[in-house]
């Protein structure tokens, strides 16, 4: 479409990532909890916007730690987000948010830090 798309993060599924701590009964509905090898899912959808799609999280245990999120948005598409190695506690410049009008740069070479 050439277009993009700007939904706030609180109309999506995953706005509770943003919060300072997850409560899963403030706002979200635990649909399942199955315990796998090595593996913890939990899927969760919002309590006041179930149409707005669910997330299952994915943890792997011994130690407890968030390894995927699946999204199944109203839509019925699902997008996968798999964490490999990742780094916590680290600073993020704030500059990787920002959001580039590809097609107002056409012709011109990205640079991606290469």
């Amino acid at each position: 479409l050439k277009q993009a798309s700007f939904i706030p993060l609180w109309e999506t599924p995953l706005w509770f990532f943003t919060a300072e701590q997850i409560v899963f009964n403030d706002g979200l509905e635990v649909l399942a909890i199955e315990e796998g090898l090595g593996t913890l899912t939990v899927v969760l959808r919002q309590t006041e916007s179930p149409e707005a799609g669910t997330v299952t999280l994915i943890f792997s245990d011994k130690p407890l730690t968030l390894r995927k999120w699946e999204v199944l948005d109203s839509q019925g598409v699902t997008t996968q987000v798999s964490l490999i190695n990742p780094h916590y506690g680290v600073e993020i410049d704030e500059d990787i948010f920002e959001y580039d009008d590809l097609e107002l740069n056409r012709g011109q070479r990205q640079d991606f830090g290469r």
